[in-house]
């Protein structure tokens, strides 16, 4: 399932299920969390960490503020999960966020933004050239 695809359904999912999610992401991957209400703690929806290909360059803007990602958690704790950057809530709001993917094999190569105001669904557009 596409990144798009995935907060789509995490939309929905929230709302349906009154809970809160959220995209944690790292330089060459992301992964999807849902915040445990009874142990006040982020948790992984599964042990899944979705990978993208090196040549790929992720930058995250939340809330018109640019995020340093961090890269692979080099101790993998599982008792205390990193907080996500993107929330998704049970109100059907998400965090205000543009997320850029680069392709750094090409010179030229289109350059997605995947945006959000916090209220409409995420939209894919390509950047405009400068």
């Amino acid at each position: 399932m596409g990144l798009v695809s995935l907060l789509r359904v995490l939309l929905d999912e929230a709302v349906l299920d009154n809970r809160e999610y959220g995209v944690r992401f790292e330089v060459h991957s992301y992964q999807v969390l849902r915040f445990d209400p009874l142990k006040s703690r982020w948790q992984p929806l599964d042990d899944k960490v979705n990978e993208l290909p090196d040549w790929v360059q992720l930058s995250i803007e939340v809330e018109d503020q640019g995020v340093s990602l961090p890269t692979a958690q080099g101790d993998k704790d599982k008792s205390a999960p990193k907080p996500p950057q993107l929330l998704i809530l049970s109100s059907g709001e998400l965090t205000p966020f543009t997320l850029r993917l680069a392709g750094g094999r090409e010179r030229g190569a289109p350059v997605l933004l995947l945006v959000s105001d916090g209220f409409a669904e995420p939209a894919l557009q390509q950047e405009k050239s400068r």
